[in-house]
């Protein structure tokens, strides 16, 4: 029912062929099946591997220097303010990731950094996820 609904709304701004090709795109599941990875105060610098298709995430939080989630140079988000005089706050940044990928996170505080970032994973759904 969903796929006929987002066929009917696609059909009126998109030609047919366009409207299959944006129905098969994988969407991320719902916040109840995300997977935390990380979570606290400070910097982080790591790997994850992804069980499945779907999007690595980083919701930051306050006095921020640098966030970036990424694998490779053609597929990374960043963001960045290295001046002590504005810092970062909230930002978020997420990438797709294919299953078995490897992406790496990097989360960069200054002192003072006061509320957690969270790093985590959404499995997608349809589309191509494996």
């Amino acid at each position: 029912m969903l796929k006929s609904l987002l066929e009917l709304l696609l059909s009126k701004f998109l030609k047919r062929a366009d409207t299959e090709f944006m129905a098969s795109q994988p969407m991320p599941k719902g916040w109840s099946d995300r997977i935390v990875i990380a979570q606290g105060l400070g910097s982080f610098d790591s790997t994850y591997t992804a069980p499945c298709s779907g999007y690595l995430c980083i919701d930051g939080g306050s006095n921020l220097s640098f966030v970036e989630v990424g694998h490779g140079p053609r597929s990374r988000q960043q963001v960045s303010n290295p001046t002590i005089q504005v810092h970062l706050a909230w930002p978020e940044v997420y990438v797709p990731v294919k299953k078995g990928d490897s992406c790496r996170y990097i989360v960069q505080a200054f002192e003072g950094n006061s509320n957690n970032t969270t790093i985590y994973f959404i499995p997608a759904i349809g589309g191509q996820t494996s």
